[in-house]
């Protein structure tokens, strides 16, 4: 757990040697314990490792190796395509390999799913936009990441909208 939490912080704050070297460590330890009773908690955690080793190799342009990740999430959980998917990370991820490539349509229909999905857990949990519930730290993430390829494709307006909801959320979040 310390190491996947280090890897993810230093994937956040750009340290991204740093980041691979602690999540490598963490998908190693969790995939190697074969205790029975810890196997659901460690293949989350690993697929949680593996979704921030992605975007830590996306980030720094390793767009072939962030495909490789992203192949093995897949197979995980037993997908061929990653069009079958409700898990928002792997769709984010997608939607920021897509636009690294220069397939902005692309990218842009998987920021859209990955907020989709993000929006639909919300509502499972009761939190609606602009509610008081709506707190989600990762949608604003999300959110945050749709407004930067916003920007980068001329379109300011919708690129302010979706900032504005990243920051109300935050605003609202604990």
């Amino acid at each position: 757990e310390l190491a996947s939490k280090i890897g993810y912080s230093a994937m956040r704050s750009g340290s991204y040697a740093e980041a691979v070297k602690y999540l490598k460590e963490a998908i190693a330890i969790c995939d190697g314990d074969k205790e029975p009773t810890r196997q659901m908690v460690n293949g989350g955690r690993s697929n949680f490792c593996l979704d921030v080793l992605t975007e830590c190799e996306i980030r720094q342009n390793h767009l072939a190796e962030a495909q490789k990740i992203i192949n093995e999430r897949l197979k995980r959980i037993k997908l061929a395509s990653i069009d079958g998917t409700v898990e928002w990370y792997l769709l984010f991820n997608h939607a920021m390999l897509q636009e690294k490539l220069g397939k902005y349509s692309e990218a842009e229909a998987y920021y859209k799913k990955a907020i989709v999905q993000h929006e639909q857990d919300d509502k499972n949990r009761g939190a609606l936009p602009s509610s008081s519930k709506d707190n989600n730290r990762m949608l604003a993430y999300v959110l945050r990441e749709y407004a930067r390829f916003l920007r980068t494709q001329k379109r300011p307006s919708e690129s302010y909208d979706l900032m504005d909801r990243a920051v109300g959320i935050m605003n609202n979040a604990p």
